[in-house]
């Protein structure tokens, strides 16, 4: 007799899994799936609000995905002469750069008619390369600064969604078990809380009475919940949010039979969430001293003043295509440099928060939702089917070649794997 073959349902309910009365649930067909998630807190009547938001927010992040598609490890030359996505738009578009540049024009012209051709009209080339060593090395070293900066931030917003995977993994593995949805009300504290914690580092403000009732819509909060959410700080709001959190896993760990150690497992990964969230809130509030960004836009304008006067003195007739360019490298570091330090915002260099958010949901939807026949009988057949069968894991190089793949002709070609 031919043994049925066992079937993965992803995602879905758990037909053990009885429904608690304040998160009754209703399954919502996302655009692009063929599966159906269910969305805490949906009802019928906001199915359809919720499908055109919903597809509105995929059909956006996918066009700033195109927008934003670059390939930093192609032709040399290739990116040297990309426009757009670079600083060569907003340096264009500053005044500090006009400035300059008509200011060298007019010191060029003035040089061209004679005005200027006085031998104490000269300017001494070794003052002038000081000047530019100076500022050349305290703006690369704020932008170095800046740019670990904008590393830190990564590292903590990666960290926050690693954690926030961690604590969804433990508790659809010892708190499902509990027959009641102990699991999905504590991870929907915890969504919250990174949310709008993502919210006011974006808006540089604590949350909104406006944007709590945007996730109620949304069905992420509920209308009780609403007037809490809105009375504390930030800081207060996810440290008795995630405390709930960890006590509602507490009891649905006990009534699941979950291991002596698991809370206490929990509860640090809690913890380094919550640390993680913390210390980029600390790290967005502490930018840069003012004195120093100060005094080197200060210098700044002191060398492309400098420049404009010695480059327009030279005699060479490429003076003005030169100095725009050294202008576009001064202007545009400065800028690069201050978008690097706050990486969670709008700009189109910034972090694509919104598309990691939203893969993060859909992939909690799945863990939280996901099953398996083999749940039902302790996966005896998983169990079997591998005693006479083990699989076998030394591939040789030929076989993990094969599985990877190669690279194709256009690939090679087409300056993925070369640097020129």
């Amino acid at each position: 007799m031919e043994t049925p073959k066992r079937v993965w349902k992803s995602p879905g309910r758990h037909a053990m899994s009885a429904l608690m009365d304040d998160d009754e649930e209703t399954p919502l067909l996302l655009p692009g799936y063929n599966a159906t998630v269910p969305v805490p807190g949906i009802s019928q009547m906001h199915f359809k609000f919720m499908e055109d938001q919903i597809g509105a927010m995929s059909k956006k992040i996918l066009h700033l995905q195109q927008e934003m598609k670059t390939n930093p490890s192609g032709s040399l030359v290739l990116i040297a002469l990309q426009f757009t996505h670079t600083v060569l738009p907003r340096t264009l578009t500053t005044y500090a750069f006009w400035v300059f540049l008509v200011i060298h024009l007019v010191c060029f012209m003035l040089y061209s008619a004679g005005f200027l051709s006085a031998d104490d009209a000269k300017l001494n080339p070794d003052d002038l390369r000081v000047i530019v060593a100076i500022t050349v090395f305290f703006e690369v070293w704020y932008t170095r600064q800046c740019y670990e900066r904008f590393e830190r931030l990564w590292s903590l917003t990666n960290i926050s969604f690693t954690y926030a995977y961690d604590i969804a993994f433990s508790m659809r593995l010892f708190v499902e078990r509990s027959g009641r949805p102990y699991d999905r009300v504590a991870l929907r504290w915890v969504i919250v809380s990174m949310v709008l914690s993502f919210v006011e580092a974006r808006k540089k403000h604590t949350a909104t009475r406006k944007d709590v009732e945007l996730m109620v819509d949304l069905g992420l909060v509920r209308t009780s919940e609403v007037p809490f959410l809105t009375q504390i700080s930030g800081q207060q709001r996810m440290l008795i949010m995630l405390h709930a959190a960890a006590s509602v896993v507490r009891i649905g760990g006990d009534l699941a039979g979950a291991p002596p150690d698991a809370p206490k497992n929990f509860c640090l990964s809690l913890m380094a969430f919550r640390s993680a969230q913390q210390e980029m809130h600390d790290l967005l509030k502490f930018p840069l001293p003012f004195g120093y960004v100060h005094l080197l836009s200060v210098m700044v304008c002191l060398c492309l003043g400098a420049e404009a006067y010695g480059m327009a003195i030279s005699g060479s007739n490429f003076a003005p295509f030169f100095y725009s360019l050294t202008s576009v490298v001064f202007i545009g570091m400065m800028d690069l440099a201050s978008r690097l330090s706050d990486p969670l915002g709008e700009d189109e260099s910034d972090f694509p928060l919104s598309s990691w958010l939203q893969k993060f949901l859909y992939n909690v939807a799945c863990l939280i939702d996901y099953e398996h026949d083999g749940s039902l009988d302790d996966f005896a057949q998983e169990i079997e089917e591998e005693e006479r069968a083990p699989t076998e894991f030394m591939l040789a190089p030929r076989q993990v070649e094969d599985v990877l793949g190669y690279p194709s002709a256009d690939e090679i070609g087409g300056g993925k794997y070369c640097c020129c």
